[in-house]
């Protein structure tokens, strides 16, 4: 998405696969609204050929200031605090691997989180996971109070300076990514454009926390459906992000995530279209591009 506040241009890639996952249906059709308005004003920058000088800037945090014609950027170095090298590991979506590894990597203890794309999929997990391991679960379903209440509860247990429980997995939706500064000692998602998998690192090892000697080092786990049925996406998640946006994830996804400094370079890898250096190189790219396209357009 990207909003101006005064000639403050901040981008964030096409906002499908932002705004549909977490909104009323009245809140997504205001962000159509806004989109087929970025859909325009992408073209008019076209045809006035102003110099785009972020598109290949890999600089992080970067703040960029269109005033007419004239670019500017600024950027600052993340202190050794603020970056973090994560071990990126890939496994099948079925609920039953999910509750064996998670099982398995808390035998000790810790705090787990796992990020899904449906609130049907959080509440499988919550249910298959009852009376095997303390749960906590969050989505969007819930009504405004309980989910103040339970985000509340999130804060005091696993925010700055919370009160860290022994053992505890926290099961949620897209609400998890958004805002809350909590810290999981290791991280599950579902496969989810490469943009949202970053945001939902920033949850992991957040703070400087005492941890379990096998979640001692960040460990993000992803849950892909094509890992484990042959190159089909989780129904759910294609829905949401679509088809393209999931197989260029996939596909740049690396072993190990250096933060921030890789945060910019895998993000415009995923949503360049115009530089697309994968034609031929995954089967059935080029037909989902075609359909985030028209997915993407203004009626």
């Amino acid at each position: 998405m990207t909003e101006h506040l005064s000639g403050l241009v901040l981008s964030r890639p096409c906002c499908d696969a932002f705004c549909y996952a977490t909104r009323s249906k009245k809140k997504r059709l205001g962000f159509e609204v806004l989109q087929r308005k970025i859909w325009c004003q992408k073209n008019i920058l076209r045809r006035k050929k102003l110099p785009i000088a972020g598109k290949k800037n890999i600089a992080y945090p970067l703040v960029t200031l269109l005033d007419g014609d004239r670019v500017q950027q600024f950027s600052e170095t993340p202190t050794p605090e603020q970056r973090k090298q994560v071990e990126v590991e890939l496994m099948s979506d079925e609920l039953a691997d999910l509750v064996s590894s998670v099982l398995e990597k808390t035998a000790d203890g810790g705090v787990v989180g796992v990020i899904v794309n449906t609130v049907a999929r959080a509440q499988a997990i919550g249910y298959e996971l009852d009376g095997k391991a303390p749960t906590l679960v969050l989505h969007s379903a819930f009504v405004a109070t309980e989910r103040t209440k339970i985000e509340n509860e999130l804060l005091e247990k696993i925010g700055k300076n919370g009160q860290r429980p022994e053992k505890l997995v926290i099961i949620g939706t897209q609400v998890l990514e958004q805002s809350l500064d909590i810290d999981f000692d290791i991280l599950y998602t579902d496969l989810a454009p490469m943009d949202l998998i970053l945001q939902r690192v920033g949850r992991l090892q957040r703070h400087q926390n005492k941890r379990p000697k096998q979640l001692s080092t960040p460990q993000l786990v992803v849950m892909d459906g094509s890992f484990s049925h042959l190159g089909e996406f989780n129904e759910g998640s294609e829905a949401i992000y679509g088809r393209y946006l999931l197989m260029k994830t996939r596909y740049y996804l690396p072993q190990v995530l250096n933060i921030p400094a890789d945060i910019p370079r895998l993000t415009q890898l995923v949503y360049d279209e115009v530089d697309d250096a994968l034609n031929g190189e995954i089967d059935g790219l080029q037909e989902a591009k075609k359909k985030k396209r028209l997915r993407c357009q203004p009626n």
